[in-house]
């Protein structure tokens, strides 16, 4: 499946290519919490709790692999599904990162997970 985006009539245009898959995310009430990590510039962090339901997504990368597209995008029926980072501290791994949203349409409160000390 593909998608076709632009920025007006003039803007740059991207196109998407989106496959199906199902993947393991967190419940809405999970939260992010710091953990060790020895990859270099990255603050790892994990769910407060196991992720545990099941999701299917249109994971969405650009067609054209030197578009420049910072992450993967995921895409859900509702209520949906969010990437939750901030800090770099998905380390490059944005599935690692997902949850369901809340039923209130809310977002994660952003955490700085540099500024945590690390659970063990």
């Amino acid at each position: 499946m593909r998608f076709h985006l632009s920025q007006g009539p003039t803007g740059q245009r991207l196109e998407l290519q989106c496959m199906t898959r199902l993947i393991t995310i967190a419940d809405a009430a999970a939260r992010r919490i710091r953990v060790p990590s020895t990859k270099e510039d990255c603050n790892a962090s994990r769910w407060s709790t196991k992720p545990s339901r099941r999701a299917k997504v249109l994971v969405c990368t650009p067609a054209d692999p030197l578009q420049d597209w910072p992450n993967a995008t995921y895409l859900a029926e509702a209520p949906g599904v969010e990437h939750v980072t901030y800090d770099n501290d998905d380390c490059d791994d944005g599935s690692s990162a997902l949850r369901v949203v809340p039923c209130d349409g809310g977002i994660a409160p952003a955490v700085k997970v540099s500024a945590q000390m690390p659970t063990p």
